[in-house]
């Protein structure tokens, strides 16, 4: 049974590491691990430069978010973080990934040109800017009117880290040490934050359905105390408390509601060393609620 524990850490990490390499961008993985805030746009928006990111300039000009439509998925959105609201009613917003802002000289009926300022989402290698280039994107804060957010460009982007609070109502706990002892469902009451990688999965921005592999878990939670003699019968149990100090697993979250399967690792607490499941794995479901609303 020891090697179930090694197991399963290998088999998590390895399924959040390869979902992290195909699937995200190096600066916008770095935005959806640190920061809860991430969205994504597939419709043109209107926002205000603010300032540079040290607060040395302040601007007052007004940038067109330009989103190309078609069928190149990478080219088809622009994603960006919510820094703030403020007091005033607008949103303040850093654009993710690197963008490109340009000026265009445009026709207008009077015969007369134009200029006006995109941003355009033309993807980049490192070497086409730097972080000191004026035409980053990225250097920048621009601020949209809060209320002022079209259908489509404010979709929470669905690939990110997070760490959730599940409830375990009963645990599986297998067959140890006694082959004629059958496996044992204990009604024990455990508490856990599990950190692990959520993937959206469906095509409706509008719901919010997300599988979850959490590869690290811990918690708290009431169990009963027990032993096994030198004569292999069990002694009688007490109220105890044990610590889970390793949890894998994968949850769905259907729109508010977290449920899933886990397995896991405790110790009882207060120097009860010699319980009967010390540092045996069990199974268990989980259960959640999403109360905040992405």
């Amino acid at each position: 049974m020891a090697r179930i524990p090694a197991m399963m850490k290998v088999l998590f990490t390895c399924s959040l590491l390869c979902s992290v390499v195909f699937e995200s961008n190096s600066q916008t993985f770095r935005a959806m691990a640190f920061n809860p805030n991430v969205y994504r746009t597939r419709v043109d928006m209107d926002v205000l430069r603010v300032s540079s990111l040290d607060f040395h300039i302040i601007y007052a000009d007004t940038f067109k978010i330009k989103v190309r439509r078609g069928n190149a998925s990478k080219s088809n959105y622009l994603d960006y973080k919510i820094e703030k609201m403020d007091e005033n009613g607008y949103t303040i917003i850093r654009i993710l990934p690197n963008v490109q802002l340009s000026t265009e000289l445009l026709d207008v009926s009077n015969g007369k040109e134009v200029a006006a300022r995109y941003i355009n989402t033309i993807r980049h290698s490192k070497e086409d800017f730097t972080k000191e280039d004026e035409r980053n994107g990225y250097n920048y804060y621009f601020a949209i009117k809060s209320d002022a957010f079209k259908p489509m460009s404010k979709t929470l982007l669905g690939n990110k880290l997070v760490a959730v609070p599940i409830i375990h109502p009963l645990k599986l706990r297998p067959r140890i040490s006694n082959p004629d002892r059958e496996p044992q469902v204990n009604t024990e009451f455990t508490v856990t934050y599990s950190l692990g990688y959520r993937r959206k999965f469906g095509h409706n921005p509008f719901r919010q359905d997300f599988f979850t592999f959490v590869i690290y878990g811990a918690g708290l939670g009431a169990s009963k105390y027990l032993t096994e003699g030198n004569d292999g019968n069990l002694t009688e149990e007490k109220d105890g408390v044990a610590v889970t100090y390793y949890q894998a697993g994968g949850f769905l979250t259907l729109d508010k509601v977290n449920f899933g399967l886990f397995m896991g690792l405790d110790a009882m607490l207060y120097g009860r060393n010699n319980w009967l499941y010390q540092s045996k794995p069990w199974f268990s479901f989980g259960l959640g609620y999403k109360i905040k609303e992405d």
